[in-house]
């Protein structure tokens, strides 16, 4: 992991608390999370929120526009009942910041997201195979 990427990270997470966003938790995922990145690779970042008006496209516009750091950013800003259904329906982003990702800022929700996530995977209800997720056998969120 790049000490650079993490504290700015933080920043960028401390700027959109400061401008009044809901955020819940913020985890970094991908290469930069695994340390397999390379001098091009961006930053992926799942970020959960507790609520908004706006829709998907409008958060990643507006979660964008804080971040000015060297590096491309791949922003996930989903809503605490988006990433729900997301978890319960299969989502590749997700599934990897559960299994691999590095925490950076959380309120418990993501821990807890990450422990029925774990369970999932050793009941078999969800499965790495080949790289990639199994669709979920039966919902992971209660």
């Amino acid at each position: 992991m790049d000490q650079e990427v993490i504290d700015a990270v933080k920043s960028y997470i401390d700027k959109l608390i400061r401008a009044g966003h809901p955020i819940k938790s913020a985890v970094l995922f991908g290469s930069r999370a695994r340390g397999d990145w390379l001098i091009t690779s961006d930053v992926d970042l799942l970020v959960i929120i507790s609520n908004t008006q706006q829709d998907f496209i409008e958060r990643i516009v507006e979660f964008s526009r804080f971040w000015d750091g060297p590096w491309a950013l791949d922003v996930f800003p989903y809503t605490i009942n988006e990433v729900k259904r997301l978890l319960n329906r299969g989502s590749v982003a997700l599934y990897d910041a559960l299994d691999y990702g590095l925490v950076i800022h959380d309120d418990g929700t993501f821990q807890r997201l990450r422990e029925l996530f774990r369970d999932a995977v050793n009941r078999g209800v969800i499965r790495r195979v080949n790289g990639w997720w199994t669709i979920p056998t039966e919902p992971i969120y209660p």
